[in-house]
């Protein structure tokens, strides 16, 4: 089980990674992540929902800690990533 500190870490190295200024801290509901453009709440869950994300208009439900990113990204307006490609051309156009 992944504990709240390291959670917070991940998020923390997500939002660098995604080259956001933000801040993730501990609240009494859960973790809270902040950036000039918005806001989110992290929450534990019961299986098979192991997180919630909720934003200022929507809740949602989390499988997984990759479905919690991938939900968090688009949540906070990241841009998307480059998408690995595997099989016949996937070299095609990268450098």
């Amino acid at each position: 089980m992944t504990t709240d500190a390291e959670l917070r870490g991940l998020l923390l190295d997500c939002l660098r990674l995604w080259d956001i200024a933000g801040a993730v801290t501990a609240t009494a509901d859960g973790l809270r992540v902040e950036t000039a453009t918005a806001a989110c709440t992290i929450r534990r869950g019961p299986a098979p929902t192991r997180w919630f994300l909720a934003t200022p208009t929507r809740t949602r439900p989390s499988p997984s800690i990759v479905a919690l990113l991938s939900a968090l990204r688009r949540a906070l307006g990241a841009d998307p990533g480059i998408r690995a490609r595997i099989g016949a051309g996937a070299g095609i156009g990268l450098r």
